[in-house]
């Protein structure tokens, strides 16, 4: 194999790998707004922390509290009122 060749395989190796490294950020977005745009308002904060996991950062304000998730993108804010119910949700 000549060096010529050599570096037309690699290019195209490279290319290849970075096809398939945007295809997957853009899967895990879109997995991510799914489950954003599928999560009810009124849902329990037990049961949006097991589907959605801890969150990344917890601000509390008076008696409501904000849960930050983020992903590589976009950033989900879920607000808490005193019941521990969900009453609104923002994604950015």
């Amino acid at each position: 194999m000549s060096i010529k060749n050599k570096v037309a395989a690699f290019f195209s190796l490279c290319f290849v790998v970075l096809v398939a490294f945007i295809i997957g950020i853009i899967v895990y977005e879109r997995r991510y707004s799914s489950r954003f745009k599928n999560t009810p308002l009124k849902i329990s904060e037990r049961n949006l922390k097991s589907e959605w996991g801890e969150p990344k950062r917890i601000k509390q304000n008076g008696e409501t509290k904000v849960l930050f998730y983020n992903t590589l993108f976009t950033y989900y804010a879920f607000s808490i009122d005193e019941n521990n119910r969900v009453i609104r949700k923002y994604q950015d």
